[in-house]
């Protein structure tokens, strides 16, 4: 029911220009399915702070998405013992 987020590349001649999440589930996908939030590569910020920025975001938004399953799922057994 929740989808997870992972982390995607933008490649410009072999060379990673952004990284950026979605929660596509696979290519096909990832053109249909919003940018939830990119990390563009520039002299201001190296591939591997982005890298590392990406992942840190990737990793809060699971941890929201597992925190909201968690929450319907306890609303369900709730409603369940009320019936």
């Amino acid at each position: 029911m929740f989808r997870k987020y992972g982390i995607c590349t933008t490649r410009q001649e072999g060379k990673i220009t952004r990284y950026f999440i979605s929660d596509a589930l696979n290519d096909a996908e990832i053109d249909e399915r919003p940018m939830i939030a990119t990390f563009p590569i520039s002299q201001a910020y190296p591939s591997d702070m982005q890298k590392a920025r990406a992942y840190d975001y990737c990793d809060y938004l699971n941890k929201l998405v597992e925190a909201a399953e968690s929450a319907y799922n306890n609303n369900q057994l709730v409603n369940i013992l009320k019936a």
